[in-house]
């Protein structure tokens, strides 16, 4: 009996020594963006608290910060990772730093919506539970209403005829006109601009990128500086070219209703160092001066989402490829299926677009003629070897469509192999005449060896001389050593 329980309480230990062996660890990190926001009066800002606090596991590097980001976008604080994979525990708050690090450089509007993170976190090497307690400048409700109020605000202003430049002006004239400077500096948030009418420069880039970005154009949010301390910005993709916007300084104070000022739309990098200083290391370059009419001047735009054709479960099909035949312009959509091919060449003859993803099938649509934009709209692919058998219409479809397909493949290796005979001509031009060279060097060579022989001989024919010479002069010296002898 006393060696059953002996063996219980050996296994109970052994299955729990981790618990008495558990490490700890802690760190406070605040967001550099706000470092003064912080401590000023010991502000706190609001998040809302779950009563049960979920515990997600991830099992790798990329699941953890899959996970984490996640839980950013949903302004969840505080909430709990167990992290289970090959680590050591002393290498936690890297792994943390890294995977935090990651997300805010891809998404600016999360590396400007947060104040500060804590962590604390206990376990041992490969298995640690990690609380994150974050501080956002937003609850997850008024990032809701900060979403339908942006679609609400484009549907308004934006019509189907305009291209991305028309886009981006409307856009920075309403945010100038309908937003004013909060110059009690409470206010930070895109939420602030929107519902309350007033915030600072973060918030005003924010709301510019959040716009910019839902009517599917390439924005940053650049963290510089001006000569009164810090300060925010933004930065977009005009057609393939990258310009500087300040809104907040085309809107100065004091406010005035119905102003809108252009001295810092669309300007260069040249044009933005006179007064505004950023690392532009970690920003796209701003190389060229902006001329009104001519960036998106003779091209147009692609764009669409991509979904799964399956009832109940319509949604973004992520990566699906998206490619132009006749230009070789290609994309792929992003998490949510969207998709935009920027600055495409106007059609002088028939664009062929094809949208492919694996296991389902690919979707076709000719191109003749378009306006400045086009939106595709939501395009959903069908399964495709579970979706069945072909209806004869269904095949003769797909036979035109890959046989259009076909054919401008043909057209492009054609050329390719054109460009392949024409280099193949060149180099073997440039071919021969090596060849020659090689063989007047040669001749040259065989030259220089026989003037060597020549001279190897007349060397020879010296030695031979020089050895003879010494051998008299020895007979010679010899004979008078006999001849004085003999006297």
């Amino acid at each position: 009996m006393r060696q059953k329980t002996f063996i219980l309480v050996l296994l109970f230990f052994l299955s729990n020594v981790h618990m008495a062996f558990c490490l700890e660890g802690s760190d406070f990190y605040i967001n550099p963006i706000y470092k003064n926001l912080i401590s000023q009066d010991q502000r706190q800002i609001k998040t809302s608290l779950s009563k049960s606090l979920r515990t997600d596991t991830c099992l790798s590097y990329e699941s953890f910060k899959e996970t984490v980001k996640n839980k950013y976008v949903q302004r969840a604080t505080p909430f709990k990772i167990i992290l289970k994979y090959d680590f050591y525990f002393s290498n936690i708050k890297n792994i943390i730093d890294n995977v935090h690090e990651e997300i805010m450089s891809e998404d600016d509007y999360l590396r400007f919506s947060y104040t500060s993170r804590s962590n604390k976190w206990t376990g041992y090497d490969g298995n640690v539970t990690i609380t994150f307690t974050m501080q956002y400048l937003t609850t997850a409700e008024q990032e809701q209403h900060v979403n339908d109020r942006v679609t609400e605000i484009l549907g308004q202003i934006i019509t189907q005829d305009m291209n991305f430049e028309e886009i981006e002006k409307v856009i920075h004239d309403w945010v100038v006109s309908n937003v004013q400077y909060d110059t009690s500096y409470q206010e930070h948030s895109a939420y602030a601009a929107l519902f309350l009418g007033k915030t600072v420069c973060q918030g005003y880039a924010l709301l510019m990128y959040k716009m910019l970005t839902e009517a599917g154009m390439e924005s940053r949010i650049v963290d510089g500086t001006v000569e009164k301390g810090s300060h925010a910005w933004n930065m977009v993709n005009l057609c393939g070219t990258w310009f500087h916007v300040d809104a907040t300084w085309d809107d100065p104070v004091p406010d005035e209703p119905g102003r809108v000022l252009y001295n810092y739309y669309n300007l260069s990098d040249t044009q933005m160092e006179a007064d505004h200083y950023w690392d532009n290391l970690n920003y796209p370059s701003a190389s060229f001066d902006y001329v009104e009419g001519e960036i998106c001047a003779n091209t147009f735009t692609i764009e669409g989402r991509v979904i799964t054709d399956l009832p109940g479960y319509e949604v973004g099909i992520k990566n699906a490829q998206v490619q132009l035949f006749g230009k070789n312009m290609s994309t792929i959509t992003d998490l949510d299926g969207d998709f935009s091919l920027t600055k495409v060449p106007e059609i002088d003859d028939t664009y062929l677009l094809k949208i492919s993803a694996p296991n389902f099938k690919s979707y076709t649509q000719l191109l003749t003629s378009v306006p400045s934009r086009i939106d595709i709209g939501i395009i959903s692919l069908d399964i495709g070897v579970m979706a069945g058998t072909y209806s004869q219409e269904e095949l003769n479809l797909e036979i035109s469509q890959a046989v259009e397909e076909k054919n401008y493949l043909i057209e492009e290796k054609t050329q390719e192999l054109e460009n392949l005979s024409n280099e193949y001509q060149a180099l073997s031009q440039t071919y021969n005449t090596l060849f020659d060279d090689y063989r007047q060097l040669s001749t040259q060579n065989s030259d220089l060896i026989d003037n060597f022989n020549n001279v190897n001989n007349w060397i020879s024919i010296f030695d031979i001389h020089n050895d003879r010479k010494i051998g008299i002069h020895e007979a010679i010296n010899a004979l008078k050593c006999a001849s004085e002898m003999d006297q």
